[in-house]
C-alpha cells in the first residue's frame, strides 16, 4: 500500500500520517475502493492535530480496515498463526 513509516517518521505526529494520504489514495483508486468525503478528508488531513486525542488509533483503524480489505478481495492472505512473542494488531478481525 506504501504506507509504511521511514526512519524517523512517526504514526504520532500529524504530518508523517498526512505523507501516507498520496499513497492510500491511490492504492484506493487501484483497487476499486471509494471513500466518504470525510474519510478522504481525514487521510488527508492526517488525522487532525490533537496529540492526545488518539489520532493515532484511528490512522491504525483506518489502515486496518483496507488490510481487511485486502484480505476480503483475496489480494492479502489472512494472518492466522498466533506468536507468543509478537502483539498482534487488528486482532479484532478474527472476531
Amino acid at each position: 500500500m506504501g504506507a509504511a513509516f521511514r526512519p524517523g517518521e512517526s504514526k504520532l505526529r500529524q504530518e508523517d500520517r498526512k505523507s501516507k494520504a498520496t499513497p492510500i489514495l491511490g492504492w484506493a483508486c487501484c483497487h476499486g475502493v471509494a471513500f466518504s468525503k470525510e474519510a478522504r478528508d481525514a487521510a488527508l488531513n492526517g488525522f487532525g492535530s490533537e496529540p492526545s486525542s488518539g489520532k493515532d488509533d484511528a490512522f491504525d483503524a483506518f489502515l486496518g480496515l483496507l488490510g481487511m480489505i485486502e484480505v476480503v478481495d483475496k489480494r492479502r492472505v489472512e494472518a492466522t498463526e498466533h506468536h507468543a512473542t509478537v502483539a498482534w494488531e487488528g486482532w479484532i478481525f478474527g472476531r
